[in-house]
């Protein structure tokens, strides 16, 4: 195509302003419904009791771990309530939706490969994938599938639950120079550029 000139995806149509505010005011909504956690303590936690007393403010599954800041105190319950995937007191950790989507390794390789050719690299650097790929990768599948009415991308963010972090954390644990880190760009997580 480059041999005509053409370029693809060269007409799409833009959103209006009235769309883009839109847009904005929705995502607002969903991020403040998805930060069921801002409780109002600024205090930090003593850190010889358990971390289930910690997160009692703010947890409804019972599985969240306190994490670095108070932004990503997030219960999944906060997050699925309007999906209907749990019941009160359930985890959504440990439903079979949750494995396929988040910690299947076939599934995350697919998503890899087409995060790359995205990206316009090399798929077949998903074959050596580290598990700090994998984690993002699984990042990435649960934020779509827990925001799936929103695109995600540069400048939209949303913040995960702490259980299901946890569980992917210790599905692909770090390596041993690496340290888990808050939020972060998804170039600077794979060290692409």
């Amino acid at each position: 195509m480059e041999a005509f000139g053409l370029e693809a995806y060269l007409f799409e149509p833009e959103y209006s302003e009235e769309e883009l505010r839109h847009r904005e005011e929705e995502l607002s909504k969903d991020s403040q419904s998805a930060t069921v956690c801002d409780v109002g303590s600024n205090s930090v936690a003593d850190t010889s009791t358990s971390s289930a007393s910690h997160c009692e403010e703010w947890c409804l599954c019972a599985l969240c771990s306190p994490l670095e800041s108070e932004k990503e105190r997030v219960c999944c319950h906060g997050l699925f309530a309007e999906k209907a995937v749990l019941n009160a007191g359930e985890c959504l950790t440990n439903s079979p939706e949750f494995f396929q989507i988040c910690l299947q390794p076939v599934n995350l390789e697919l998503c890899f490969v087409n995060f790359l050719r995205y990206k316009k690299k090399d798929p077949t650097a998903a074959e050596n994938m580290t598990n700090r790929q994998r984690r993002l990768m699984a990042y990435r599948q649960l934020a779509l599938w827990s925001n799936y009415s929103l695109p995600l991308g540069k400048g939209v963010r949303i913040v995960l639950p702490s259980c299901c972090v946890g569980e992917i954390r210790s599905h692909f644990p770090e390596d041993s120079h690496e340290q888990y880190i808050g939020f972060r760009e998804v170039t600077e997580a794979l060290q692409l550029e």
